[in-house]
């Protein structure tokens, strides 16, 4: 969700570096983004303590002298580096004890999705605001960008009335993924169709993989699944997430990264508040949701002992959907790219 943030802050300051810090699991998110000059991997596990992140701050200030640092996630690790990085301006939300580490501290805003968020950050470190064509190219250029490479590279070789469909049944918090039956249940329908024939791509991280094979057990036609789980790189996730037809995914990362390449998306919100963390290009996605009065709690894991708000949608209403979303004389935008 960060990189329309990018897109923006190079169209405030067009003449300045842009540097990012990110995690070492995710820095390949951010390659070939023409608006990012270097990428600075970071590991928790490798900077332990409030002195070690200042260190690591104070490396980077000796590498680059950095006139702001502009901390994105919501935590005092990021915080403490921009300290330790001597930025004469240095800018983030409030919350987490991280004000006192900020030269400005803006009052966190609710009830607008984060990319916004992020890009008012982006506004408020220059003090200008974007015009509204500006924002509506930064939000059709802004995305995951893919190199030459790449772009002629196919993970999905596209067949004649066949459609793949991405199933990511995994989500790092127990509170927002959808049963495994439901899943199960939602992969028998789609194979037992005829025209069009349905190809189902699974993913996931090695660690996920557990999951995914109960799914799979649980389906039993093998002739059109395809297990990517734990073989992929993050590049080669985004490249079959991009040449997928559909993606239907627990919230998850995999889900903004469907999103942000351009394929059409069918997600499910209870836990997470949609308001803030949906899909951000709307045109391209479905989200499901019971509206339950408990939802959203934003919590990882349910209070309940099951996750009611994910239970009460069924595999016909996400089957469903998915005959709205690829049924040929549908006129949804796809913003592949």
């Amino acid at each position: 969700m960060s990189l329309l943030f990018f897109e923006a802050l190079s169209r405030l300051l067009p003449q300045s570096r842009i540097d990012v810090i990110a995690k070492r699991s995710i820095q390949d998110v951010f390659l070939h983004h023409p608006a990012i000059h270097a990428l600075i991997p970071f590991s928790k596990t490798d900077t332990r303590g409030l002195w070690q992140l200042f260190q690591f701050g104070r490396n980077l200030r000796k590498q680059e002298r950095y006139d702001a640092f502009v901390t994105l996630a919501p935590s005092f690790s990021s915080a403490m580096i921009g300290l330790g990085s001597g930025a004469p301006a240095r800018l983030g939300y409030a919350g987490e004890g991280r004000s006192l580490l900020f030269t400005q501290a803006l009052p966190r805003e609710t009830g607008i999705h984060r990319v916004v968020s992020y890009i008012r950050l982006a506004e408020r470190l220059v003090n200008a605001k974007l015009s509204p064509q500006a924002l509506v190219n930064i939000v059709e250029n802004g995305w995951f960008c893919f190199s030459q490479a790449e772009q002629q590279q196919i993970m999905l070789p596209a067949e004649h009335d066949v459609r793949a469909i991405v199933f990511n049944v995994n989500s790092e918090a127990s509170s927002r993924r959808l049963p495994l039956e439901t899943w199960i249940q939602l992969g028998k329908r789609l194979l037992q169709a005829s025209t069009p024939r349905y190809r189902l791509v699974f993913i996931g991280a090695p660690s996920e993989r557990e999951r995914v094979q109960q799914v799979i057990q649980g389906i039993g036609a093998a002739a059109d699944i395809f297990d990517y789980c734990g073989k992929t790189s993050l590049r080669e996730l985004a490249m079959l997430l991009r040449d997928a037809d559909l993606a239907i995914s627990n919230d998850s990362g995999p889900m903004h990264l469907a999103n942000a390449v351009g394929t059409p998306v069918i997600t499910f919100f209870g836990a997470g508040n949609p308001a803030e963390t949906a899909p951000f290009y709307q045109q391209n996605a479905v989200v499901l949701n019971k509206h339950l009065e408990c939802s959203p709690c934003v919590k990882n894991v349910c209070k309940f002992s099951s996750v009611r708000c994910l239970e009460q949608i069924s595999a016909d209403e996400i089957y469903q959907t998915v005959i709205e979303i690829l049924e040929p004389r549908n006129t949804r935008n796809t913003r592949k790219l």
